[in-house]
């Protein structure tokens, strides 16, 4: 059995469910920002990384349009107030469709679907430029 973090596939409820869930937090909230998943490795990067001659090894392709969940996360932003719905593929994969293992020497992922911190340390920048412009900060 494959685990539901390779897959992506998870518990799901439908968008009428996830919205009511949310309709009444409007004014309570000062705002709700959901990051939309990032492209799902087919591999395990760090255990690819330690055993692969060049990097490009460990690399993947992926499909550059939006996923049925990020749909979902942002129809349900588009709909209901002081939500927002956040998209860093292109952070997470500065080549896409390509999501390269390592990007300026710095090891990108830590498996099928986490960033590592050092990463995310060196993309705060960007990251909080999106932030921004979802009008999040």
């Amino acid at each position: 059995m494959t685990p539901h973090s390779v897959t992506g596939r998870s518990r799901t409820c439908s968008s009428r469910q996830r919205s009511s869930r949310f309709n009444g937090w409007g004014p309570k909230v000062a705002g709700l920002i959901v990051v939309e998943p990032l492209p799902v490795a087919p591999l395990h990067v760090r255990s690819c990384m330690t055993g692969a001659k060049y990097a490009d090894e460990c690399a993947f392709v992926t499909d550059s349009k939006p996923s049925p969940a990020e749909i979902g996360y942002r129809s349900l932003a588009a709909r209901i107030r002081n939500v927002s719905s956040l998209d860093i593929d292109a952070i997470s994969c500065p080549r896409m469709p390509v999501c390269d293992a390592l990007v300026t020497g710095t090891l990108v992922r830590s498996d099928y679907d986490h960033l590592t911190p050092r990463y995310v340390g060196a993309v705060a920048d960007e990251i909080d430029w999106a932030l921004h412009s979802v009008g999040a900060l």
